[in-house]
């Protein structure tokens, strides 16, 4: 079975195109990317941009929350 791009379904290169939004964003950014390019391709546009709002905001999230954990811990322990 092939996939459109003309690789065999398994091959190396779906496989990589995959996890790609894993490698280069993450395990939380990455899923959401991954949904948003889905949903792009599934021509489903409502769905994809709610992917794509929750993309900076979870950015944002981890910024701040973690930033504030590391200010926290460097209170307790300096």
């Amino acid at each position: 079975m092939e996939l459109a791009d003309g690789c065999p379904q398994g091959s190396w290169k779906s496989t990589f195109y995959r996890i790609a939004p894993w490698l280069i964003l993450g395990p939380i950014t990455g899923l959401l990317a991954e949904g948003m390019y889905r949903n792009i391709r599934a021509h489903n546009p409502v769905l994809a941009s709610l992917y794509g709002v929750a993309l900076p905001i979870s950015w944002y999230d981890l910024a701040t929350s973690g930033g504030g954990a590391v200010i926290t811990l460097k209170h307790w322990f300096f």
